[in-house]
């Protein structure tokens, strides 16, 4: 079971959806679009980094951005 982030978009606006190893380094960016229709969204990570490598288990972050906000939350990736 991959680990899955849950948003609700309110307007159409730009989105993006990074994931960050412990160093603060991207690892995947999920999601950077403009223009993504309002409603809600279930976004899963398979354990892969941009480079299609599979990442080890352990503490990552994401970053979810809509419009001018943003939230940061943790989430524990277990292969």
């Amino acid at each position: 079971m991959y680990p899955e982030i849950l948003f609700h978009a309110a307007t159409a606006d730009s989105v993006s959806l990074r994931i960050y190893d412990a160093e603060w380094m991207v690892v995947r960016t999920l999601l950077d679009t403009v223009g993504l229709e309002p409603g809600c969204y279930k976004i899963g990570w398979s354990g892969l980094d941009d480079s299609s490598r599979v990442v080890g288990s352990g503490v990552y972050f994401y970053r979810l951005s809509v419009a001018d906000s943003s939230v940061t939350r943790k989430l524990t990736f277990l292969r």
